[in-house]
């Protein structure tokens, strides 16, 4: 049987499929090709796969260790998640202290 378009298109990297696919799709894990159908990282067994879900633990640390924003002013201890930073002075601080009239007068002390 004679194509028209041989050179159109790629086959599918799914094992047990092989389907010629003229708009083929890319795995961003591990970069195959596959149809529409075999995509998913869990349908082709993706090897380069990791998952990216986080447990209430591991969330709970990380949060911890990195996720959050210490407010500028020396007697506060408050940590945001969310840096809010001043226009005026350039310094983090916690929603409490956030507007300049809030912390201008402790900036100016501690330092």
């Amino acid at each position: 049987m004679k194509m028209e378009f041989p050179n159109v298109g790629q086959r599918c990297g799914h094992s047990n499929c092989g389907q010629l696919d003229f708009l083929p799709v890319e795995c961003a894990y591990c970069h195959s090709t596959f149809c529409k159908d075999h995509l998913s990282p869990f349908i082709h067994d993706c090897q380069s796969f990791e998952t990216n879900v986080l447990t209430d633990a591991e969330l709970s640390a990380k949060a911890k260790e990195k996720w959050q924003v210490k407010c500028s002013l020396k007697e506060c201890h408050t940590k945001e998640l969310v840096p809010i930073k001043c226009d005026k002075c350039l310094e983090h601080f916690c929603l409490s202290h956030r507007h300049p009239d809030q912390h201008k007068y402790a900036i100016t002390i501690n330092k």
